[in-house]
């Protein structure tokens, strides 16, 4: 009997299963994706903003994107006498031609003339540091230093961070500014940045390095453009604080008491003298008596709004007992009368008064409240409000004939005299 062998049979080699890989087409969309986003960040939208920025502020790529250029304060000619006034130990040297016309906690405005287009200084120091505060919801404050100098130095530098050229945009268009910027140092410890104003003059912003302390000197003229080479040569003359020794302070006793520099405002030559003095005492001590000597000044120099505007400002401030305050309301009253004229022609029998006024300034006035003042035999004294330009302007030079009808509760008929008191007088700026 034959038996049959069973043929053994073939083992099959065990081979893990191939799994399914990416098709060429989703390669190519990974890396498409890949390589898209870093190239629209990092090329693409800085690419964009910088050109949007240039063109919207309508400026070169080259004075947008140019980081500040470093300068050396170097004096190139004289600016003539100067006076010396100290603000949080900084000390500027104002040209004796300028008259203060506006006066702050920790800033002062100075003019050559009364007039709107007169050239302007404006000095500003602070013991404190400048900072800048971002809203606690934005992203801004992920990327930007609150340190106001790191901050500019940060957007002034910026040439392709998307985020940085938008500060540095908003920076440009707030600012006004349209020309190249400088910086420079004052001493070891003292850097700054000089900006353009418009078309102008120039700003400097000035920050203390190793303290906190920050200062601004500015020189603008609407008619004759203040040169980079004027500015220098008077800002190159500010005297920063010191860590070696603190500016020192005039005497506010004897011959610079306050005074004794009243008395010596009736003398041009010491005018400087004066404001020197007295600006400096007024910074440091708050205290408003120091602004009598400085209101005569601007009295015998013609600057009757600024120094209307000054007691408006500051009279509040004297205590109704203090000498000084029968002084100042004198100088506002002959202050007033410099600038507007005014002559009251009552009209008996029609119950109104046709007043005259003229404009005696190159100033716009926008509003005078007068008090009217009528006294009588039979009834006696009584007093009524009138504004004389409720829809108008007195204009420089300007005369104008305007009709105030009497309220119903006076009486014109048995009028003994009619006299006014200035109460308000407001001007265009």
């Amino acid at each position: 009997m034959s038996s049959t062998e069973e043929k053994p049979k073939k083992k099959k080699n065990w081979q893990p299963e191939q799994e399914e890989g990416l098709s060429l087409r989703a390669k190519a969309v990974i890396i498409a994706i890949v390589t898209f986003i870093p190239f629209m960040l990092f090329i693409v939208i800085p690419m964009v903003t910088r050109d949007h920025y240039s063109k919207t502020l309508k400026l070169p790529p080259e004075v947008f994107l140019q980081a500040p250029e470093e300068i050396n304060l170097v004096s190139t000619a004289e600016v003539g006498a100067v006076y010396k006034v100290t603000i949080n130990e900084t000390e500027f040297k104002i040209p004796e031609s300028f008259t203060p016309v506006k006066i702050s906690r920790d800033r002062i405005d100075f003019k050559t003339s009364p007039r709107r287009e007169a050239r302007q200084i404006t000095i500003l120091a602070q013991k404190e540091a400048r900072t800048i505060t971002f809203t606690k919801t934005g992203f801004a404050r992920w990327f930007m230093p609150s340190s106001m100098l790191q901050f500019l130095q940060t957007i002034l530098r910026a040439t392709w961070h998307p985020i940085r050229l938008v500060f540095k945009a908003q920076f440009f268009a707030s600012e006004g500014i349209t020309g190249r910027i400088f910086e420079a140092r004052w001493d070891a410890h003292h850097r700054g940045f000089i900006f353009p104003v418009g078309d102008k003059g120039y700003i400097g912003r000035v920050f203390r390095t190793n303290n906190p302390g920050y200062f601004e000197f500015m020189v603008l003229d609407s008619v004759a453009p203040v040169s980079l080479r004027e500015w220098v040569n008077i800002a190159m003359r500010i005297k920063p604080p010191s860590d070696l020794a603190s500016a020192t302070l005039p005497a506010m006793h004897g011959a610079n008491s306050i005074d004794s520099l009243i008395e010596k405002a009736a003398i041009p030559e010491r005018e400087p003298e004066i404001l020197s003095v007295a600006l400096t005492a007024f910074i440091h001590t708050k205290n408003p008596g120091w602004l009598l000597p400085i209101s005569l000044v601007l009295e015998n120099r013609g600057f009757y709004a600024e120094l209307i505007d000054l007691h408006r400002q500051f009279i509040t401030r004297l205590d109704a007992e203090s000498p000084y305050k029968a002084l100042w309301d004198q100088i506002f009253s002959r202050a007033l009368h410099r600038i507007i004229k005014l002559e009251i022609d009552p009209q008996l029998h029609l119950r109104e008064l046709n007043i005259s006024c003229l404009n005696l300034t190159h100033l716009e006035i926008t509003q005078v409240l007068l008090k009217i003042i009528v006294k009588s035999r039979i009834s006696g004294e009584k007093t009524f409000s009138a504004e004389l330009l409720p829809h108008g302007r007195l204009y420089e030079q300007q005369k104008k004939d305007i009709i105030i009808r009497a309220p119903d509760n006076i009486s014109l008929a048995d009028t003994e005299s009619i006299d006014y008191q200035i109460l308000r007088l407001d001007f265009a700026r």
